[in-house]
């Protein structure tokens, strides 16, 4: 490749779709077999009536068939079937579905039944879920293969053969619906023309100016980037080359993103911006004040909802062992600051002995028998309720972690202090993807959730995490 001469721009691969047309695709099929089951579900409501499907009877109940779609989009967005670390990988949850069809019976039961008995159909809710699971779950297999085919694959080129770029080669062969496939490597700093990649075999590795040549040789229609710093004059002018072709030019950690839902920090460098825009949209005065209201409102209805089962609870913990029936924590909150959390208590009372912080680990020996259960359901969280009406907190947001590991981890976690540039959460991206921590590593992959968090956080986003996090308490997976 040394030396060689551009002799022509890469030819377009028409069906070479990018990671959000591929989720158009998915989500338009989505809404089509949504329709055929609203229409399958009015079907079998005039055969019990009628004991035949008539057209005239279908086409007058016709407005039906919008507002059964709507109902069950709706559900299958809440349920995380759009979220990106599972939009790529197969198969196709079995569990968003099942929280889908859950979430449109339970929207419409309301109406229902404050409706006349005979202004609603009974049963067509549910037949149109059922159908809806069955035709979403065959289309989003047929999806996976198509974006999978050969006719569908994106060739890209990845700017840098050293770890990073090893391992978004890595990370795109094992999403094949993501539809990347790496043709080759440059980096002039590689001692070798080739380099084995597992499951892909030998790929070459040219020098940074030979990048154009490389990309219209293989077709590529997008580049890569995967080194750190400011790029090299070569790299640059080769980049603006491509990119006049109308070859994409992505940064690995973008794409990581896009592909896993985290911010991968040991390819970001020293690079502060990469990690966190300094005007996310939690620095907006609209956004805050929205959320404001949101935690407002839920945190009143969740006190009032937990109060009346509060002296139960407070017997039980009693009962099982000596020691007050709250326990208050420090936490770091927004800014650093530090605050009082309340929860209900859970452990021994000689938990941590000399005072000496440590980590709640799984089958954790301080726990008590009462606490298990509380943990299992989170309900030793529900007094954080009154953290989130005061203030200190927000419904959605990165768990807040004891003054006592914060100093370690910042020592050993670069950028960890940015987790502080918004309120801490009740439920978190963060929570429902990677809970618990009880090591550096694992402080390492929340923080790397909650900067994505952080850098993507809506009001949507928050809603969704929500739901998430009551189906997580529902499965009983606190410890």
């Amino acid at each position: 490749m040394e030396g060689a001469t551009v002799q022509a721009e890469p030819q377009s691969r028409a069906w070479a779709l990018n990671l959000r047309e591929r989720r158009w695709v998915a989500a338009v099929g989505d809404v089509l077999v949504a329709a055929l089951a609203a229409v399958g579900a009015l079907a079998l409501w005039s055969w019990s009536d009628h004991g035949a499907v008539t057209l005239a009877w279908m086409i007058d109940r016709s407005l039906w068939v919008p507002a059964l779609v709507a109902l069950w989009m709706a559900g299958l967005w809440l349920s995380g079937a759009y979220a990106l670390p599972y939009f790529y990988q197969a198969p196709f949850s079995r569990r968003i579905l099942l929280t889908a069809a859950g979430l449109t019976v339970g929207a419409y039961l309301p109406v229902y039944f404050a409706a006349p008995r005979t202004a609603l159909p009974r049963l067509v809710v549910l037949e149109m879920a059922g159908l809806a699971v069955g035709l979403t779950a065959g289309w989003r297999h047929l999806w996976a293969r198509w974006m999978g085919h050969g006719t569908m694959v994106r060739p890209v080129v990845i700017v840098g053969a050293s770890e990073a770029g090893l391992a978004v080669t890595a990370l795109l062969h094992g999403r094949p619906q993501a539809g990347y496939r790496a043709v080759g490597f440059v980096d002039d700093h590689f001692p070798a023309s080739a380099v084995d990649v597992p499951g892909l075999g030998p790929l070459p590795v040219g020098r940074v100016r030979e990048l154009p040549d490389l990309v219209a040789r293989a077709g590529a229609v997008e580049v890569v980037v995967a080194t750190r710093g400011t790029p090299t004059p070569d790299l640059a002018d080769a980049l603006t080359r491509c990119h006049a072709w109308g070859v994409a030019v992505t940064s690995a950690v973008e794409l990581y993103e896009a592909l896993t839902g985290r911010v991968p920090l040991d390819w970001v460098g020293d690079d502060w911006l990469t990690a966190l825009p300094l005007n996310h949209r939690g620095t907006g005065i609209l956004y805050r004040t929205a959320k404001r209201l949101m935690d407002v409102i839920g945190a009143t209805l969740g006190l009032l909802l937990f109060l009346p089962f509060l002296p139960f609870i407070a017997l039980a913990i009693r009962l099982d062992s000596p020691g007050p029936v709250f326990y208050r924590q420090k936490r770091v909150g927004r800014g650093g600051r530090v605050f009082t959390i309340w929860k209900l208590r859970t452990m021994r009372p000689d938990a941590e002995a000399e005072d000496r912080p440590a980590w709640a680990q799984v089958d954790d020996p301080r726990i008590t028998r009462v606490g298990r259960w509380l943990r299992k359901f989170r309900i030793d969280e529900f007094p954080q309720f009154w953290n989130v009406l005061k203030g200190d907190m927000s419904a959605v947001g990165p768990r807040p972690e004891r003054p006592e590991f914060e100093a370690e981890l910042a020592r050993h976690i670069p950028f960890y202090p940015l987790r502080h540039a918004v309120k801490p959460g009740m439920a978190g991206w963060a929570m429902i993807h990677h809970d618990y921590v009880d090591s550096l590593e694992d402080a390492k992959a929340r923080l790397e959730y909650d900067l994505y968090y952080i850098k993507h956080q809506s009001l949507w986003l928050d809603v969704q995490i929500i739901v998430q996090a009551v189906l997580e308490l529902l499965a009983r997976k606190g410890r």
